[in-house]
């Protein structure tokens, strides 16, 4: 569910005209921040690591998401 959600907000926000590649930098962010964690495999939430291998691998989607928002004059203001 976690990826699923990551996905869909990566998709809305590219979508509103926020550039997807921020989300890569705010796990990337995360995972600088350490803290103890149980592996993986017994989480409930996929680890920094996979979440931004995957966020890495949307971008050839989302990228034209977000330029086409960019053309059609989303600018947002936050």
């Amino acid at each position: 569910h976690e990826t699923e959600a990551d996905v869909i907000g990566l998709k809305m926000m590219a979508k509103a005209g926020f550039n997807p590649q921020d989300a890569v930098e705010l796990w990337k962010r995360m995972a600088k921040q350490g803290g103890s964690r149980p592996p993986e495999f017994l989480s409930t939430h996929p680890s920094e690591a996979t979440r931004i291998k995957k966020l890495e691998s949307l971008m050839g989607q989302m990228m034209p998401l977000y330029e086409q928002a960019k053309k059609s004059g989303a600018r947002p203001d936050c």
